[in-house]
């Protein structure tokens, strides 16, 4: 099945916003096992990820639209791995929490 830009969405683009909202989920789950809310992950916060989406406007504004038909799948492959990367090291996080935890005094 294939998509247009007519038609609906591009697969990458679904696969992206799976990975955003799986990203949101483990910042929920962590919240859920430690009482605290991070919003930063690997450097980046809410500040960081605002002044990428202006330099990627601005990117759309000066080469045209099909840049993001190109960027998308290096975006989305990228997204993925760090989603891998922020899932590890919070269950590590939480791991050594509970470990900690454990412990006799």
């Amino acid at each position: 099945m294939s998509f247009s830009s007519t038609t609906g969405p591009r697969p990458c683009s679904i696969v992206f916003a799976f990975i955003y909202s799986a990203m949101n989920v483990n910042a929920f789950l962590a919240f859920g096992a430690t009482g605290a809310l991070k919003i930063t992950y690997l450097g980046l916060g809410p500040t960081e990820i605002r002044l990428v989406y202006i330099a990627v406007n601005a990117l759309v504004v000066v080469l045209g639209p099909g840049i993001l038909e190109t960027a998308m799948p290096y975006a989305v492959a990228l997204s993925g791995f760090l989603l891998l990367v922020i899932v590890f090291r919070t269950q590590r996080r939480i791991w050594a929490a509970d470990m900690a935890a454990r412990q006799p005094p």
